[in-house]
């Protein structure tokens, strides 16, 4: 999918081992493409949730959690089923079935003027944890 041309004018492959590569040489830390996906799914998770509101039951969570799924997958062009194993982080589905979630979403947050109000959350829960 990716490709550049070398020196020479010929073009070459980037494969994911390269582009892996790239992400710790400019961080300086072991981040893969993994770590940036997981971080938008769940990002994108909690902005949803916080969209769809809280829930008195668990049955009501559970409902709004698959509906939350189905817009993240949407946007991220991918299905519910791996969407939810592999881009949203499970702890912000688990703090959202057991309203643990919902402090985090009514807490003024600090944000950074880098990240966004999630991102700002998803660091608060990640800090915490």
């Amino acid at each position: 999918m990716f490709q550049y041309y070398d020196e020479n004018g010929e073009r070459k492959p980037i494969d994911s081992g390269m582009v892996n590569e790239y992400i710790k040489n400019i961080s300086g830390n072991e981040f893969t493409t993994k770590d940036f996906r997981t971080w938008t799914g769940t990002v994108q998770a909690i902005t949803v949730l916080k969209e769809l509101g809280c829930c008195e039951t668990e049955a009501e969570a559970k409902k709004k959690i698959v509906e939350a799924l189905d817009i993240v997958a949407k946007r991220l062009g991918n299905t519910r089923t791996v969407c939810k194993k592999y881009y949203v982080h499970p702890v912000i589905l688990d703090m959202y079935c057991n309203k643990q979630l919902e402090k985090y979403l009514q807490e003024p947050v600090t944000i950074d003027e880098n990240l966004s109000e999630e991102e700002g959350i998803l660091m608060k829960i990640l800090k915490a944890a």
